[in-house]
């Protein structure tokens, strides 16, 4: 049994060709963010500032107006020349504060940019990250979570919304140990602006921590909206907030509604995939069994455009219960996706690598004496 099982996928392997060595590059990189949260800037100011060479303070020059000059270094010995001027709306806004600033980082590749207005909240901020950049680097992101999680209802919207950025881009593992500040009444009206769209995701997963009974009943009233009106806005994000709302309960009905149905929707169903991978890497453990048992019923009669991620929450699982399913889906050659058939080779060693028996005796002698 065991060397048909290899011999099934090496010949599977074989059919997907070369592809799957150039997708080892697109499956590389450090763990994932928060699967439901929309994309934001990759590096956020704190980034920034870490990365910078000289970090400073910097207010209009008054012997050249409209120009910048630092009126204190946070970071190095020395400051270049600032070649970016001073708009006129923040001049008349420092103007009016003597004490505040424009925060601005330098770095050899890209020179210097402003990065905030910069008040004595922002300015405190800025000086904490820095002072804790180094312990930052050693850590396993659990710290800097920390750092940020403590501001994400700050008053200060220049805070608030960095503390948003880095929580947005956090696993949510470390999410979900957060316990919001944030009101029901706030995140409604984060909901309803447009101009705080990038926000919605992380203050939908807000309310499926929440343990207010008119929030848990808006997640529920929202899937059920968007499941009877096609709606897929933040689809991801509220299905994740159902997980967390109503459990075994929540997966079992998005299961039926988007794994299940037919025809399916296909953008719909990306966005469930999403919000069950989520929680499968970071959730209740015991959603487990309701998502591994959708991913394997995707696995075996889902769009092969989502076989992949099937394959991923699988291998996460251990669930080797789709070996035959996907080996002939890599053999089958209608993979478009090289990054998606490099997945599913992974989840077929993995299966392979598991079947094999035990090493033998290191006393065991295979050749002859």
């Amino acid at each position: 049994m065991i060397w048909r099982l290899a011999e099934r996928i090496r010949r599977a392997k074989a059919a997907a060709g070369l592809a799957l060595v150039a997708a080892a590059t697109l499956a590389a990189g450090p763990a994932a963010a928060c699967l439901a949260c929309i994309t934001l800037p990759e590096r956020t100011i704190a980034d920034r500032l870490i990365e910078a060479d000289v970090v400073a303070l910097a207010r209009e020059d008054p012997r050249r107006p409209f120009t910048y000059a630092p009126v204190r270094l946070l970071r190095g010995n020395s400051a270049p020349p600032i070649p970016l001027l001073v708009d006129s709306a923040t001049r008349r806004r420092l103007e009016a504060a003597p004490s505040d600033a424009v925060l601005m980082a330098h770095s050899p590749e890209e020179g210097w940019m402003a990065l905030a207005y910069a008040g004595p909240p922002v300015r405190r901020m800025a000086e904490a990250i820095l002072a804790a950049a180094t312990a930052w680097e050693l850590d396993d992101g659990t710290a800097r979570f920390a750092f940020f999680a403590e501001r994400h209802d700050h008053p200060d919207p220049t805070i608030r919304q960095l503390a948003l950025t880095e929580l947005s881009a956090a696993p949510y593992s470390l999410i979900r140990t957060l316990r919001p500040r944030v009101s029901g009444d706030e995140i409604r009206q984060v909901l309803r602006d447009p101009m705080r769209t990038a926000w919605a995701p992380i203050h939908i997963l807000f309310l499926g921590l929440s343990e207010d009974a008119r929030d848990r009943r808006l997640v529920r009233n929202a899937v059920a909206t968007a499941a009877r009106h096609g709606i897929r806005s933040n689809l991801a994000a509220w299905a994740t907030a159902y997980g967390e709302v109503d459990g075994l309960l929540a997966i079992a009905r998005l299961r039926a509604l988007y794994v299940d149905q037919k025809p399916r929707d296909p953008e719909a169903l990306r966005e469930i995939v999403i919000a069950f991978s989520t929680l499968a890497q970071g959730g209740d453990p015991a959603l487990r069994p309701g998502i591994d048992a959708a991913f394997r019923s995707l696995a075996a009669s889902g769009p092969p455009a989502l076989a992949a991620e099937a394959a991923r929450a699988l291998t996460w699982a251990q669930d080797w219960s789709q070996v035959e399913t996907f080996a002939d889906l890599l053999a089958s050659g209608t993979l478009s996706d090289p990054a998606a058939a490099f997945v599913i080779s992974i989840y077929l060693e993995a299966a392979q690598e598991a079947a094999a028996p035990a090493e033998p005796p290191g006393n065991w002698r295979l050749e002859p004496r």
